[in-house]
């Protein structure tokens, strides 16, 4: 592709350079040259019909900047009729070569395929050592393609892929041989079906009738299912209601004993805390008591003291009067 782009770019400037004497005195054909670079080609094939209209400026170059115009504005009957005025006027040009290509790509795109397919196969037959012959056997093929020639287009694909790698057509080529490849596939699937139509028509109907019988078992199956299903799911939400009912009873159960046992826990506070009262109020009367006890044992003790006393001393006094009788006898 680059190539081309060059060699276009290289074309133009050969032109450019032929005609740049010629537009320093014509207007038309100056401006012509200047629209045309700017890719206004509406203003460009005006002014440059003018330009060829002069007898200064009729040159094959010109004719041929304005061949090139049509072409790029898709003016595909000028491009005919100018290259065919070409053709006549300037046989020997060297333009003449790209004139033949560039009108052989009109034709294709009026869709006079099979003219076109003659004036290129004439072009590569002539030209094979051009640098547009990759391009030319591409619109060929382009036109088989349209005519639905697919074998013939396949072909000339074929050749611009292997033998053109880099030419501007490669990518389209190697599409076009894509679907060429899909569409035969595509025909011998057709093929297949013909030869087995009867065949296929007769399984048809038997698989159908099996789809049919199928389709009936398997209805009758699924209704089946949906009936177990329906009366599992009943019996599961009559099992989850009875649940829940047991569940709020349990609950109720739970809230009693909770109740109760906290009733029990301020119970056995209270028990404990009257226990406690009670106990100490015991220490307090086995004290008193021991206190009791000990004043009462501490005045035994004393009486009993003084008793021993008492004797004592009566013994004592039984002892002198004794003595005193023994001393009187």
């Amino acid at each position: 592709m680059k190539k081309n782009i060059i060699f276009l770019l290289l074309n133009f400037m050969l032109v450019c350079s032929v005609l740049s004497a010629q537009a320093s005195t014509n207007d038309s054909l100056a401006q012509g040259l200047q629209a045309y670079q700017d890719g206004n080609w509406n203003s460009a094939i005006l002014l440059l019909k003018n330009a060829v209209s002069l007898p200064e400026s009729s040159t094959p170059e010109v004719l041929y900047v304005l061949v090139m115009s049509e072409m790029f504005n898709g003016n595909y009957d000028d491009v005919l009729k100018d290259g065919q005025t070409f053709c006549n006027l300037y046989p020997d040009s060297e333009y003449k070569v790209y004139i033949d290509y560039q009108m052989g790509r009109a034709l294709h795109y009026k869709g006079k395929y099979t003219e076109s397919i003659s004036l290129l196969q004439k072009f590569c037959a002539e030209n094979e050592g051009n640098e547009l012959f990759p391009s030319a056997l591409f619109w060929m093929a382009e036109s088989f393609y349209a005519s639905y020639y697919f074998d013939e287009a396949k072909g000339l694909y074929e050749r611009v892929v292997t033998d053109f790698p880099n030419s501007a057509k490669y990518v389209e080529a190697l599409y076009r041989l894509d679907l060429i490849i899909q569409r035969e596939k595509e025909e011998k699937l057709l093929y297949l079906l013909k030869v087995t139509g009867e065949e296929y028509i007769s399984s048809k109907e038997n698989y159908d009738r099996q789809i049919k019988q199928y389709n009936t078992e398997e209805s009758i199956g699924l209704r089946n299912q949906l009936r177990i299903a329906n009366e599992n799911l009943k019996k599961s939400q009559s099992e989850l209601e009875l649940v829940k009912t047991e569940k709020v009873s349990l609950e109720e159960k739970y809230a009693e004993l909770e109740k109760s046992y906290n009733e029990l826990q301020v119970a056995i506070e209270q028990a404990n805390i009257e226990k406690e009262a009670r106990n100490a109020q015991y220490l307090k009367d086995i004290e008193a008591l021991k206190r009791k006890a000990q004043i009462i044992q501490d005045a035994l003790d004393i009486e009993l003291q003084n008793n021993q006393e008492n004797e004592e001393n009566q013994s004592t006094q039984d002892d002198i009067s004794e003595g005193d009788v023994d001393e009187i006898n």
